[in-house]
């Protein structure tokens, strides 16, 4: 059993240790007093720790937690700072409102149609986690349907004006295959839609739909019922979610954080039938959240967190917390191919060959790059490997796939 610490919080910037204690779920007694120490250690840097506020997006709580601390006569808080945030938490608000219309749109016209639906971000989850919508950033809606029911969910999202950028669907149904979601845009409420049929984008042992959808959650927002996972598989999601990109954003910890500290998930083990593969990566998510946010951790969920594989995913996902970069940056091929080993340190076996098998499958590209009738598809399974390479050399801005 393993119990080290993954982190020394000693060895943290003064800007990103404020940061962390502004963003955590629990009232800190001492916030007001680390908040007065920031202000007269003279190698603060005011403007780093914005921009770390901005690039992890927890800025709606760190604006709270400062203004409160300004109401009580904390001058060293410097005016510009707290212009700054007060900018981004009100811009954040009105899009969180105006996700929050589409949102109970997008419910409302799949549940008059039949079609089940739950959604994993966005207000919803704003709402479950925080308390309020406007503590949360999100720029688009996650949802999730059944496989069955991907194509009905499309088609009535293209009836309501949105639009993709996927091509051809419809290529031996491969897009099932090919990728875990698709996203739809609408060009005049500036929204995306993300659907998606299963929880990771590598074929792993996850719960299926009906039972996600047996345990989930109903809240009503303009009196329009919203569905949302379970706090189990909520959990799941969002480890499976945080873990792929690297934990890059600590937004993505902060939930987890506040998931954690709820008595229901403290005393639950993950879903039933979920492989050794999940269990590391919720493990790494709960080694980070409580080595960055101070998360207690349950004795019942030692399984999870207590292992050398979660402790090495967790350390291996330090470096790329603490760049303050998106991940991985492409710019630097060191960093992706290190980006490549932690993804596959985190996979199943199962998983490690869909990963490398997948890319053999046709996809949208070459069936916009060379254009086929129906019959002839089957070509682009021997052809897969020339289209590859044309676009390789060539480069070719094509759509996704």
């Amino acid at each position: 059993m393993n119990t080290d610490p993954v982190l020394n919080r000693s060895s943290l910037s003064p800007e990103l240790s404020l940061l962390l204690l502004l963003s955590a779920a629990e009232d800190h007694e001492d916030s007001a007093a680390a908040i007065a120490a920031a202000s007269e250690n003279r190698h603060m840097d005011w403007r780093l720790f914005l921009r770390l506020a901005e690039h992890h997006r927890t800025y709606p709580s760190v604006y709270l937690q400062l203004k409160r601390a300004a109401a009580h006569n904390n001058p060293a808080i410097p005016q510009e700072l707290m212009q700054a945030l007060h900018a981004l938490y009100t811009r954040n608000t009105f899009q969180m409102l105006h996700l929050s219309a589409e949102m109970t749109k997008v419910c409302g016209r799949m549940s008059s149609q039949g079609i089940r639906m739950l959604v994993l971000k966005g207000p919803a989850l704003a709402k479950h986690l925080y308390g309020d919508i406007s503590l949360r950033t999100s720029k688009d809606l996650d949802v999730l349907v059944a496989p069955a029911d991907v194509t009905a969910a499309a088609q009535q999202l293209v009836q309501m004006g949105y639009t993709t950028d996927y091509a051809c669907h419809e290529l031996f149904h491969l897009w099932k295959r090919k990728t875990h979601h698709i996203s739809y845009y609408h060009p005049v409420h500036r929204t995306m839609v993300e659907v998606h049929w299963q929880l990771d984008p590598h074929k792993g042992s996850e719960p299926s739909f009906e039972s996600i959808w047996d345990r989930r959650r109903t809240m009503l927002f303009s009196g329009t019922p919203v569905h949302t996972p379970g706090d189990q598989e909520l959990l799941l999601y969002l480890a499976i979610h945080g873990a792929r990109h690297g934990w890059f954003r600590l937004r993505w910890l902060a939930d987890v954080d506040r998931l954690l500290r709820s008595s229901l998930v403290l005393h639950e083990r993950l879903p039933a039938g979920c492989d050794y593969a999940y269990q590391a990566i919720v493990g790494q998510a709960m080694l980070l959240s409580a080595g960055l946010f101070g998360t207690p951790l349950s004795k019942d969920d030692e399984d999870l967190y207590a292992n050398d594989r979660a402790h090495r995913l967790a350390r291996t996902a330090l470096p790329f917390i603490l760049s303050g970069k998106r991940c991985p940056d492409e710019s630097n091929k060191q960093a992706v191919r290190e980006f490549r080993h932690y993804l596959l340190a985190q996979m199943s076996v199962r998983q490690r060959l869909d990963y490398y098998t997948k890319p053999l499958f046709p996809s949208s590209r070459d069936a916009v790059q060379l254009p086929m009738p129906r019959p002839l598809h089957f070509l682009y399974f021997p052809l897969r490997p020339l289209l590859w390479l044309w676009r390789h050399f060539r480069r070719q801005p094509l759509t996704r796939g």
